[in-house]
């Protein structure tokens, strides 16, 4: 597997091979995974940023225009609205987070339980920082 070692390359690379689609036979796990690689090119979360800033005053907008609030006067209807947007976004954040914690977790451990059985070592520290070395490490020892 080719390695990413200069900006053009990381700028260039084709992403979609680092992690094959592994369908389980879960019809919404398999849905889900297909999506998976819209999301691996660079592009997607810088225009996913640019997109955020250019687009949350015009849905703030639209929020205030809809429920006919005003930003600057001292409104509790104003308020009770900022809050559960704010709220909401949290929630969708925070569930996106754990989802992809969740996923992160269980692919590292993986990982690393089977680097740990080829080795056959104990738990010792050095064992464990020598899987994480395998694991994190190219062939000349790079991160």
């Amino acid at each position: 597997m080719p390695h990413v070692t200069q900006l053009n390359d990381y700028f260039n690379f084709n992403w979609s091979s680092l992690t094959p689609i592994v369908k389980n036979g879960d019809q919404l796990h398999d849905t889900l995974a297909s999506y998976y690689p819209m999301f691996y090119p660079w592009q997607v979360p810088v225009y996913s940023v640019i997109a955020y800033l250019l687009l949350s005053d015009v849905i703030f907008g639209f929020i205030r225009k809809v429920f006919k609030t005003d930003p600057n006067s001292k409104n509790d209807t104003y308020d009770t609205i900022l809050k559960l947007v704010t709220i909401l976004h949290s929630t969708a954040l925070t569930i996106y987070s754990g989802w992809t914690f969740y996923n992160a977790a269980s692919i590292l451990s993986t990982q690393y339980m089977s680097i740990m059985n080829q080795q056959g070592t104990d738990w010792s520290l050095s064992s464990i920082y020598s899987a994480y070395m395998t694991m994190s490490c190219d062939k000349q020892g790079k991160l």
